[in-house]
């Protein structure tokens, strides 16, 4: 008994797609549609379910946020903000913000080789190169910051 398993396609259309021998069955004709289901036997399910659950991440449709929830956020905010490097404070100016952004997305770029490799063929330069031009750029990512006004 065999079953017909669907080959990969050639990206550039390079080799033909392969014929089904006398043995093999023919691929379902629902098994690659993109398109939702409007039909069958869960279909009502399916549509009540949506209609339920269009608008509201918890299901229960829009809630207003008390006191003690706005106070469970704050306090969940602060104690990630102290824990985390980066990400952010109530004296946060936009040059420091743009800062970490860009010495995270560096860190990134060097830490993953792939994304180093495009970057080096980008640049036309060697990997080692862009990669120690990159952490060089993490020392001032957004240039020289600016003058601090004093109140």
């Amino acid at each position: 008994f065999f079953f017909f398993v669907p080959r990969r396609r050639h990206c550039l259309g390079s080799a033909p797609a392969k014929t089904r021998g006398k043995h093999e069955r023919p691929a379902p004709a629902l098994a690659y549609s993109r398109r939702p289901r409007r039909f069958g036997p869960h279909a009502q399910q399916r549509q009540r379910h949506q209609r339920r659950h269009r608008h509201s991440s918890l299901g229960r449709g829009l809630v207003m946020a008390t006191a003690s929830d706005r106070f469970n956020i704050s306090s969940q905010l602060e104690h990630l903000q102290a824990k985390h490097v980066g990400t952010g404070h109530a004296d946060l100016d936009r040059f420091e913000w743009f800062s970490n952004i860009k010495r995270d997305s560096y860190a990134s770029f060097v830490g993953h080789h792939n994304m180093a490799t495009y970057m080096a063929l980008c640049e036309n330069e060697a990997v080692g190169r862009s990669k120690y031009s990159m952490v060089q750029k993490m020392i001032q990512p957004c240039g020289v910051p600016p003058e601090k006004e004093e109140d």
